[in-house]
């Protein structure tokens, strides 16, 4: 049976990255043909599976490992994901102004620059804040309103890596291994 994302991709350092089906692993592997700047390179075959590749028949890819790619930071941390609940947790259910406690059903976000001046909804400009001390900064910057923050917003890292988090993806996904030779890249493969 062909699934639809069959073929594992693999980084330059050989760590899994996803799976994608036959014709785009072949589209992968004809760029790479024709381009200097763009490696991938065959890994494994499908022995009992052959693709008719202008008019001359040759086993499908199993696996494909990206040789162009720039090295990945697989520990690199991410970022949480932007939303009115981590924001409200970064900010421990406080008003960012007045230190008042609020529940999430009553929160409020607060641009502390404000739009109207240029300022963007992103973690580092956005901070909980209770409804007096939103009414009463409305849209102006913080010196002109007279409040201060508690403290500096910032972006909070989430506790998964890159690795991690390609890993539960893949997790997630991949149901069966079509090809044996994906289970020496997926380490967390479990006969």
């Amino acid at each position: 049976m062909i699934m639809s994302r069959d073929v594992l991709i693999l980084s330059s350092s050989y760590l899994p990255l996803n799976t994608v089906s036959f014709k785009r692993a072949y589209k992968m592997w004809a760029k790479s043909l024709s381009s200097d700047d763009y490696k991938v390179d065959v890994i494994s075959e499908y022995e009992n599976i052959t693709l008719n590749v202008f008019g001359e028949k040759m086993n499908a890819p199993a696996i494909l490992r990206i040789g162009h790619q720039q090295q990945i930071n697989t520990n690199k941390k991410l970022f949480k994901a932007f939303n009115r609940i981590n924001i409200w947790t970064r900010d421990e259910g406080s008003c960012q102004y007045c230190n008042k406690e609020i529940p999430i059903s009553e929160m409020h976000w607060d641009h502390v620059i404000p739009r109207a001046h240029g300022g963007k909804t992103v973690w580092e400009n956005i901070v909980c804040c209770c409804r007096l001390c939103n009414a009463k900064k409305a849209d102006r910057e913080l010196k002109e309103c007279g409040l201060k923050l508690k403290r500096k917003p910032t972006a909070p890292y989430s506790d998964c890596t890159l690795y991690k988090s390609i890993h539960n993806r893949m997790r997630r996904t991949t149901n069966s291994f079509p090809h044996d030779s994906w289970k020496d890249y997926l380490n967390w493969y479990k006969d």
